[in-house]
């Protein structure tokens, strides 16, 4: 197998006087994704989050590459939280941060099951603390929140890597 260093650079456009430059090394197994590109990852996080360093330290541990957004200053729009939920295939609720303060300050638990499924997203676009983090957004899937199996499942299987 041949290895290869990949750099890459990202500059958000809300963050246009941030630069994260990262190092990231990955296996090349011939196989490149639609595009002629490999595919990069998005872990959206909160910075102080245990669950979301701990998520983090698990894709580095892996080898796979991954773009960093902090969830409370770039926070998911409408069309991103549909999108993604759709994508995942699971249901809406797995997308709220049940355990966090703002949650439970808001009485969600009570009052999500009146809200339409559009007023849901709505609401959880308006602040990055009431969605479940990590997310990990991929090209063809989204997994919410951080289960080491079902990410080895998905993550190494697929890609043909070992644990």
């Amino acid at each position: 197998m041949l290895m290869e260093f990949v750099f890459w650079g990202i500059i958000s456009s809300r963050e246009k006087s941030r630069l994260s430059v990262g190092l990231c090394l990955r296996q090349d197994r011939g196989q490149e994704s639609a595009g002629g590109r490999e595919q990069t990852m998005q872990l959206i996080q909160y910075e102080k989050c245990s669950t979301c360093k701990k998520a983090a330290g698990w894709l580095r541990d892996h080898n796979i590459s991954f773009e960093s957004r902090p969830i409370r200053e770039e926070r998911p729009t409408e069309e991103e939280l549909g999108e993604w939920q759709r994508r995942s295939g699971l249901p809406l609720k797995r997308f709220f941060n049940t355990s966090g303060n703002l949650y439970k300050e808001l009485q969600l638990k009570d009052k999500l099951p009146d809200m339409s499924q559009e007023e849901q997203i709505r609401l959880l676009a308006t602040d990055g603390m009431l969605v479940k983090r990590p997310l990990l957004v991929g090209e063809d899937f989204v997994l919410a929140g951080f289960k080491e199996k079902e990410w080895e499942e998905l993550l190494l299987n697929e890609n043909g890597q070992n644990s």
